[in-house]
């Protein structure tokens, strides 16, 4: 039972430093094209080159030392899937630390879902009705709105007895 305990807490831990660090990319990055439906999509119709969600841009940072499978499979793949597959494995990353630190995967899901019904979806019941209004949730979220959000699930993880 112990060694479960200390497991959940060592995952509770990952799970919120993944989550400060894609707040500390998004903020760092500060991304113009901001798309929550595609990992990664080049183009030239989008000022920097690209659109990406939260786990696309933390692939394009390379910050990959709080996401062990997409560290360890990171450099198989060198063309422009790279980032794709990165994000997904930075997405499996947060979703099985949450998952074991809390049970399920739906907070992380709460951050990376395409759409914001999803993102609600998986946050019901996780969340009080007033942390449930943020935009991120009932929106087409920004950067700005996914730092927001990812900054207050750290708190609420923070101050939970999980």
């Amino acid at each position: 039972m112990t060694t479960n305990l200390n497991r959940n807490i060592t995952m509770k831990s990952l799970f919120i430093s993944q989550l400060e660090a894609l707040g500390a990319t998004l903020e760092a990055t500060k991304p113009t094209s901001f798309d929550m439906g595609t990992y990664y999509k080049a183009s030239e119709s989008y000022s920097c080159g690209y659109a990406a969600c939260v786990c696309g841009e933390q692939a394009m940072s390379g910050r990959l030392e709080s996401f062990p499978l997409a560290k360890a499979r990171a450099g198989i793949i060198q063309d422009t899937t790279f980032v794709s597959h990165t994000a997904g494995h930075i997405d499996e990353d947060l979703r099985a630390a949450c998952h074991i630190a809390t049970g399920d995967n739906n907070l992380a899901e709460s951050v990376t879902a395409v759409s914001s019904a999803c993102r609600r979806g998986a946050a019901a019941g996780k969340l009080t009705y007033e942390q449930m209004q943020h935009p991120h949730l009932n929106s087409n979220s920004s950067p700005e709105h996914a730092v927001s959000y990812i900054n207050m699930l750290i708190r609420v993880l923070t101050e939970a007895a999980i």
